[in-house]
């Protein structure tokens, strides 16, 4: 069930709706609107749709580091899960080597 709330962005009201809970749109809403206040403390020249725009780029940006963040965790997770493999059938080739009788 799709949730709609009222949230208050750079002083102006917008209301959105998702299938999301509210307290995580209204978390959304607060990254969002302190983005928005941050770049125009910056620079208050800025409109609100130019202010926008930088956020927008600003998250995209956050977002694909994010993504390349997570491929390169997602590797190295492989890679040890490999790694871990080839100490776990070393063991285990040791311990039947161990467990066979000698032939003296």
């Amino acid at each position: 069930m799709a949730n709609k709330l009222t949230v208050k962005l750079d002083g102006r009201e917008y209301t959105i709706v998702s299938e999301e809970s509210r307290e995580y749109m209204l978390e959304i809403s607060d990254i969002v609107n302190k983005k928005l206040t941050d770049i125009k403390i910056k620079n208050c020249k800025l409109s609100t749709s130019m202010a926008a725009l930088l956020v927008a780029l600003n998250m995209a940006d956050d977002l694909k580091k994010a993504e390349a963040k997570s491929a390169e965790l997602l590797e190295e997770t492989e890679e040890l899960k490999k790694r871990l493999e080839a100490a776990r059938q070393y063991v285990q080739n040791q311990q039947k080597n161990n467990a066979q009788p000698s032939k003296n």
